[in-house]
């Protein structure tokens, strides 16, 4: 079965009232402006590559998504939104190489969220995004940029780096001049380039080993 056959397009009235969605995002996407179209995933799903969020490089998402299960991805997990703000609920375990998330989407997950790579939330030029998970996560590293928002209901157990405020959870945070590589900077300034490049392709690790070391891949 295709991925793109897989879902069940839903209105966002069915969506509230099978998943009260109004309680747990932070934008009002019952509102005329916000009412795109919602994919239903009413199952576990593995794919091998980010096929979900083909849709999402854009100026405006066309779609919002709800997994109805697990979801696990072997290549990258990337929602990027650009324009109006989209959500994706997760509501069993997320699993991925890496997690990407750009400018303003809203991801929640209700289990566990596992990357190798680690999780990125990157807003800069855009309104802020936000993560929100409510089991562990489990990867080397949280990073957020530009206050992209972490909502992490447990200590990650890798390493938070951004500003605190951009946190929610009471856990250390280191700041991203001190956690990353030296020669992701240039001329003093984080190279966002060189950092999506590396997590994408699967490059070096943004962290230098000293911060690696405090989370291990299974």
């Amino acid at each position: 079965m295709s991925w793109d056959s897989s879902y069940r397009v839903i209105s966002a009235a069915e969506a509230e009232q099978r998943f009260s969605l109004a309680g747990q995002l932070h934008f009002p996407y019952l509102a005329p402006e916000h009412q795109h179209e919602t994919r239903l995933y009413e199952h576990d799903w593995h794919v091998e590559e980010s096929d979900l969020m083909v849709g999402y490089e854009r100026e405006e998402p066309p779609y919002h998504v709800i997994v109805d299960g697990d979801l696990t991805v072997d290549g990258e997990f990337t929602p990027v939104t650009k324009g109006p703000p989209t959500f994706v609920l997760v509501r069993g375990n997320l699993s991925a190489r890496v997690v990407t998330l750009g400018g303003s989407p809203e991801l929640i997950v209700h289990g566990d969220l596992t990357s190798d790579a680690g999780v990125l939330g990157d807003s800069t030029d855009c309104p802020v995004g936000r993560l929100t998970v409510h089991g562990h996560t489990r990867g080397p590293m949280v990073l957020s940029l530009d206050g992209f928002v972490m909502d992490l209901r447990h200590p990650p157990e890798g390493t938070a780096v951004g500003e605190a405020d951009a946190f929610v959870g009471t856990y250390p945070v280191v700041g991203v001049r001190e956690a990353l590589r030296p020669d992701l900077f240039v001329d003093g300034e984080l190279s966002l380039e060189g950092l999506w490049d590396d997590l994408s392709s699967g490059g070096p690790p943004p962290l230098p080993a000293e911060y690696e070391r405090w989370w291990t891949s299974p």
